[in-house]
C-alpha cells in the first residue's frame, strides 16, 4: 500500500483506484516501459493528490531516461510532502552522488542518519563519500552504529578501511577478517588487509593475504602490485620482479606494472631491462614525472648524457618540485662541463627541500672544479651537517598506497 496515501484521502477519490493506477506504473517501470509508467504517474498527479512515492518514481525513471533536471525536480518535490519519507531521501542522495555532486549527497545522507531513518546501505554511502573527503573518524562513528548483526561484508571492509585511515591498524584488520569471513570473494577486503598489514609492518602475514587473495583474483592489478611492493621494500628483489612481470603480462596496458618493473630492475642494475620497461611505461603514461625522472637517471647510468637531459628536463616540466630530478641533472650538466648549469640545478634541489643533502655535495664538487675552495668547503660543511641529522635521501617509487 502507498505510505503516502493518506494524504489524498480528503480528496473525492476511490483510494483502490490510486493503488491500481501505482501499481500499473510499476509493472510498466519493470518491464522498461518508462514513458508509459511516467504516464500512468501523471495520471494519479491529475487527481491532486500529494502522494511521495509518486514523486520519489517519477523521479527515479526520468533518471533512468536520462533526464537529471525533472528527476531532481521530482525527489525535492517527494521530500517537500513529506520531509521524513526515507526512501525517497535516500534515493535523491544516490542521485546527488552520481551526478558527481558528493557533498550535497553527503549531507541528505546525513539528515537520514540525524532523523534516525537511515539504512545500513545509507550508513554504508555515506561513510564512503565521508572517506573519500578525507572525514575518515566521521565514517568510523556512522559505520559503527550499524549493530553487528547488520554489518554485511561491504560495512565491514569499509569500516576496516575507515579505521585504517586514522591509524587503527589491528582493530581494522578484524573488520576485514569478519568481512572475508562473510564473503571471501570480496576483493578489497583482500588487498586492504594485505596493505594494514604491511603498513603495521607485519610483512610476512601481509605477503601471505595478498597470496591467498590471489588465488581467488589471480590477475587483480591491486593485489599483484602491491605485493610485488611489499616484496620490493623487504629486499626480495627477485620476488619483486616476478610479481611485476606477472602484473605487466597480465595486464600490458596498465602503465604502473611497467613503472614498478622498470624501477625494479634498475635498482638491481639491469639498465638495459630498466630502459625497455620504462619506455613502455612512457608510452601508456606520457606526462608521467617519475617514469621521465627514472628514465633520465637509466640513461645517465648509461652514458647518454643528451638522452639523459631531455628526460629529466621533461621530468621538472611536469613537477617542478621534483628535487631528485634537479639534483640528477646537476649532476648530468656537471658530467658535460656546464658547471654554471650544475650549479643552478643544485641550488634548485637544495631549494625544494632544504633537508636534502645530497646537492650540497654536488655545489661543493662545482665550485673545487671553479677553483673556488671558500665556497666548495662551505658547502661539504653543510652537506656533512645534514648527513649527520638524516640518513641519505632516495627516490622513491616503491611507497605503499
Amino acid at each position: 500500500m502507498l505510505v503516502g496515501l493518506g494524504l489524498a484521502l480528503a480528496l473525492a477519490v476511490d483510494p483502490r483506484v490510486l493503488e491500481r493506477l501505482y501499481e500499473s506504473a510499476q509493472r510498466a517501470a519493470a518491464s522498461g516501459h518508462v514513458d508509459e509508467a511516467i504516464r500512468t504517474l501523471d495520471r494519479i498527479s491529475e487527481q491532486k493528490a500529494d502522494i511521495p512515492e509518486v514523486e520519489n518514481l517519477k523521479a527515479v525513471l526520468y533518471s533512468r531516461a536520462g533526464k537529471p533536471a525533472l528527476a531532481e525536480q521530482h525527489f525535492r518535490e517527494a521530500l517537500r510532502i513529506a520531509a521524513d519519507y526515507g526512501e525517497g531521501r535516500e534515493n535523491l542522495a544516490v542521485f546527488l552522488a552520481k551526478q558527481g555532486r558528493s557533498d550535497e549527497a553527503a549531507a541528505q545522507y546525513q539528515v537520514l542518519v540525524d532523523k534516525r531513518l537511515a539504512s545500513p546501505t545509507a550508513r554504508i554511502a555515506l561513510a564512503r563519500l565521508q572517506i573519500q573527503s578525507g572525514k575518515a573518524s566521521d565514517a568510523v562513528g556512522i559505520l559503527g552504529a550499524i549493530p553487528v548483526t547488520q554489518r554485511n561484508d561491504e560495512a565491514w571492509n569499509l569500516y576496516g578501511a575507515a579505521l585504517a585511515k586514522v591509524g587503527r591498524f589491528q582493530p581494522a584488520e578484524h573488520a576485514f577478517r569478519r568481512a572475508l569471513a562473510l564473503n571471501p570473494k570480496e576483493h578489497d577486503a583482500w588487498y586492504n588487509l594485505g596493505l594494514a598489514l604491511a603498513k603495521r609492518g607485519a610483512e610476512k602475514e601481509s605477503v601471505v593475504t595478498f597470496q591467498r587473495g590471489l588465488t581467488v583474483f589471480p590477475e587483480s592489478t591491486n593485489l599483484l602490485a602491491t605485493l610485488g611492493i611489499v616484496y620490493q621494500r623487504n629486499g626480495e628483489t627477485s620476488l619483486a620482479q616476478k610479481t611485476f612481470r606477472k602484473l605487466a603480462e597480465a595486464h600490458p596496458e596498465y602503465g604502473p606494472g611497467h613503472l614498478y618493473l622498470g624501477s625494479s630492475l634498475l635498482e638491481s642494475g639491469d639498465h638495459t631491462g630498466a630502459e625497455q620497461s620504462l619506455v613502455r611505461a612512457q608510452t601508456l603514461m606520457p606526462r608521467s614525472a617519475p617514469v621521465e625522472y627514472l628514465l633520465g637517471l637509466v640513461r645517465s647510468y648509461k652514458g647518454e648524457a643528451d638522452n639523459a637531459a631531455t628526460n629529466l628536463t621533461r621530468a621538472l616540466e611536469l613537477d617542478p618540485k621534483l628535487c631528485f630530478a634537479h639534483y640528477q641533472l646537476a649532476k648530468v650538466r656537471m658530467d658535460r662541463d656546464d658547471l654554471k648549469g650544475a650549479l643552478e640545478e643544485s641550488r634548485s634541489a637544495s631549494a625544494c627541500d632544504p633537508a636534502f643533502a645530497q646537492p650540497h655535495y654536488q655545489a661543493s664538487q662545482v665550485y673545487a672544479r671553479q677553483g673556488q675552495a671558500e665556497q666548495s668547503a662551505a658547502e661539504m660543511a653543510e652537506f656533512q651537517k645534514l648527513r649527520s641529522r638524516t640518513a641519505e635521501k632516495r627516490y622513491q617509487v616503491f611507497e605503499l598506497p
